[in-house]
Protein backbone atom coordinates (compact mmCIF):
# COMPACT_ATOMS: atom_id res chain seq x y z
CA UNK A 1 0.00 0.00 0.00
CA UNK A 2 1.20 3.47 -0.80
CA UNK A 3 1.95 5.68 2.17
CA UNK A 4 2.32 9.46 2.19
CA UNK A 5 3.31 11.99 4.85
CA UNK A 6 -0.20 12.00 6.33
CA UNK A 7 -0.20 8.20 6.61
CA UNK A 8 -1.09 5.12 4.59
CA UNK A 9 -3.61 5.41 1.77
CA UNK A 10 -5.65 2.46 2.95
CA UNK A 11 -9.14 3.87 2.36
CA UNK A 12 -10.25 2.94 -1.14
CA UNK A 13 -13.55 4.14 -2.65
CA UNK A 14 -14.93 2.68 -5.86
CA UNK A 15 -17.80 3.70 -8.14
CA UNK A 16 -20.05 1.66 -10.41
CA UNK A 17 -22.71 3.87 -11.93
CA UNK A 18 -24.47 5.50 -8.95
CA UNK A 19 -23.21 2.86 -6.52
CA UNK A 20 -20.31 3.50 -4.14
CA UNK A 21 -18.27 0.91 -2.29
CA UNK A 22 -15.68 1.70 0.38
CA UNK A 23 -12.92 -0.65 1.41
CA UNK A 24 -10.33 -0.19 4.14
CA UNK A 25 -7.17 -2.18 3.58
CA UNK A 26 -6.18 -3.82 6.89
CA UNK A 27 -2.86 -2.35 7.96
CA UNK A 28 -1.75 -5.44 9.86
CA UNK A 29 -1.79 -7.58 6.70
CA UNK A 30 -0.42 -5.12 4.16
CA UNK A 31 2.97 -3.95 3.00
CA UNK A 32 3.62 -0.22 3.11
CA UNK A 33 5.87 1.99 0.99
CA UNK A 34 6.05 5.58 -0.20
CA UNK A 35 7.31 4.46 -3.61
CA UNK A 36 4.76 3.67 -6.33
CA UNK A 37 7.32 1.62 -8.27
CA UNK A 38 7.77 -0.65 -5.24
CA UNK A 39 3.98 -1.06 -4.99
CA UNK A 40 3.93 -2.09 -8.65
CA UNK A 41 6.74 -4.62 -8.17
CA UNK A 42 5.02 -6.13 -5.13
CA UNK A 43 1.88 -6.66 -7.21
CA UNK A 44 3.90 -8.21 -10.06
CA UNK A 45 5.69 -10.45 -7.56
CA UNK A 46 2.34 -11.70 -6.26
CA UNK A 47 2.17 -10.02 -2.86
CA UNK A 48 -1.43 -8.91 -3.41
CA UNK A 49 -3.45 -6.28 -5.19
CA UNK A 50 -2.45 -2.68 -5.78
CA UNK A 51 -4.36 0.43 -6.72
CA UNK A 52 -2.30 1.85 -9.59
CA UNK A 53 -2.68 4.32 -12.43
CA UNK A 54 -2.91 2.94 -15.95
CA UNK A 55 0.02 5.21 -16.80
CA UNK A 56 2.13 3.11 -14.42
CA UNK A 57 0.99 -0.37 -15.43
CA UNK A 58 0.03 -0.15 -19.11
CA UNK A 59 2.98 -2.32 -20.22
CA UNK A 60 2.36 -4.79 -17.38
CA UNK A 61 -1.28 -5.25 -18.43
CA UNK A 62 -0.26 -5.75 -22.06
CA UNK A 63 2.43 -8.27 -21.10
CA UNK A 64 0.11 -10.16 -18.74
CA UNK A 65 2.21 -9.43 -15.66
CA UNK A 66 -0.78 -7.71 -14.04
CA UNK A 67 -4.51 -7.89 -14.59
CA UNK A 68 -7.52 -5.83 -13.60
CA UNK A 69 -9.42 -7.51 -10.77
CA UNK A 70 -12.47 -5.20 -10.50
CA UNK A 71 -13.14 -4.17 -14.11
CA UNK A 72 -16.69 -3.01 -13.50
CA UNK A 73 -15.60 -0.52 -10.81
CA UNK A 74 -13.76 2.80 -11.10
CA UNK A 75 -11.61 4.42 -8.44
CA UNK A 76 -13.62 7.32 -7.03
CA UNK A 77 -10.77 9.81 -6.92
CA UNK A 78 -9.57 9.90 -10.50
CA UNK A 79 -6.78 12.41 -10.77
CA UNK A 80 -7.19 14.91 -13.58
CA UNK A 81 -4.25 16.16 -15.59
CA UNK A 82 -4.19 19.85 -16.51
CA UNK A 83 -2.05 21.97 -18.81
CA UNK A 84 -1.89 25.44 -17.31
CA UNK A 85 -0.89 28.43 -19.38
CA UNK A 86 -1.61 32.13 -19.50
CA UNK A 87 -4.34 32.76 -22.04
CA UNK A 88 -3.68 35.90 -24.02
CA UNK A 89 -3.22 36.90 -27.60
CA UNK A 90 0.57 36.80 -27.32
CA UNK A 91 0.77 33.09 -26.55
CA UNK A 92 3.89 31.69 -28.23
CA UNK A 93 3.33 29.22 -31.05
CA UNK A 94 5.40 26.65 -29.14
CA UNK A 95 2.73 26.62 -26.40
CA UNK A 96 -0.02 25.93 -28.97
CA UNK A 97 2.17 23.24 -30.56
CA UNK A 98 2.67 21.57 -27.17
CA UNK A 99 -1.08 21.68 -26.41
CA UNK A 100 -1.92 20.20 -29.83
CA UNK A 101 0.65 17.45 -29.28
CA UNK A 102 -0.71 16.60 -25.82
CA UNK A 103 -4.32 16.51 -27.03
CA UNK A 104 -3.41 14.10 -29.84
CA UNK A 105 -1.15 11.97 -27.66
CA UNK A 106 -3.77 11.55 -24.94
CA UNK A 107 -6.37 10.64 -27.58
CA UNK A 108 -3.97 7.95 -28.88
CA UNK A 109 -3.44 6.61 -25.36
CA UNK A 110 -7.19 6.48 -24.71
CA UNK A 111 -7.71 4.52 -27.93
CA UNK A 112 -4.89 2.14 -27.02
CA UNK A 113 -6.23 1.59 -23.51
CA UNK A 114 -9.68 0.79 -24.86
CA UNK A 115 -8.16 -2.46 -26.14
CA UNK A 116 -6.68 -3.59 -22.83
CA UNK A 117 -8.36 -6.66 -21.36
CA UNK A 118 -10.60 -6.19 -18.34
CA UNK A 119 -10.91 -2.42 -18.48
CA UNK A 120 -14.23 -0.60 -18.35
CA UNK A 121 -15.08 2.35 -20.59
CA UNK A 122 -12.43 4.91 -19.62
CA UNK A 123 -14.40 7.93 -20.77
CA UNK A 124 -16.05 8.18 -17.37
CA UNK A 125 -19.56 7.71 -16.03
Amino acid sequence: MLSIASGPLNEWRFLRGDETADYIVPLDTSRETNDGAVTRMWAIDGYGIALKSLWDIDADLRAGRLRVVLPEWRYAWDTPLHALFHRNRYRPSRVRALLDFLIERFAQVERAWSGLPGLPDLRGP
